[in-house]
């Protein structure tokens, strides 16, 4: 079992969990900061096509699929990308 978050750029965002079940279900949860004088450089980086990601993603599910993943009903993902919208 244990799966992880990150959340990213959500300010003055919240959201209510079990704590319990962080701990039963060895979730991590995990901030990210953007550094905006660097995210355009990475970005153009990887529009640029010299830097090769695709090996360093392994499934990509949708937002509507994560409850599924953290109850254990998808079977074969240790880590995903999720994808919250097309």
């Amino acid at each position: 079992m244990g799966g992880g978050a990150i959340c990213r750029h959500a300010p003055a965002a919240s959201f209510a969990m079990n704590a319990y079940d962080s701990h039963r279900k060895q979730l991590t949860i995990q901030g990210s900061f953007i550094d905006l004088l660097s995210f355009s450089d990475a970005m153009a980086l990887l529009a640029s096509g010299k830097a090769d990601v695709e090996p360093l993603i392994g499934h990509v599910l949708g937002l509507e699929q994560v409850q599924d993943f953290l109850d254990g009903k998808i079977s074969g993902v240790s880590k995903a990308v999720v994808r919250i919208q097309d």
